[in-house]
């Protein structure tokens, strides 16, 4: 009995995610639904949520390195190699102006 409750619960869970995915247009939220359809319901959410805290720390270091090096003056192209060098990140046209 407590077996068949658990599978329900996971069951549900997994549906409920792949509607909030759905609903939001949240395509890492249905992958999550997916890939951790018997895991709880919170802890998927919470993973979602760690991942975008750790995206905005990385986006706040970029933008931080960009304005120290703008302040020591150093080129567009200085700048894009700096960044290359310590995030691997590079803007397609090679513009720091883009990122910022």
């Amino acid at each position: 009995p407590t077996e068949e409750k658990d599978l329900e619960a996971s069951n549900i869970e997994h549906e409920l995610l792949s509607v909030i995915g759905k609903m939001t247009g949240s395509k890492e939220i249905m992958e999550m639904s997916e890939i951790n359809g018997g895991e709880d319901m919170c802890t998927v959410l919470e993973e979602l949520k760690m991942q975008g805290v750790e995206l905005e720390r990385k986006e706040g270091r970029i933008y931080g390195a960009i304005s120290v090096y703008r302040d020591f003056k150093l080129s567009e192209k200085e700048i894009s190699k700096m960044l290359q060098e310590k995030f691997g990140l590079l803007p397609a046209s090679g513009r720091v102006s883009e990122i910022v």
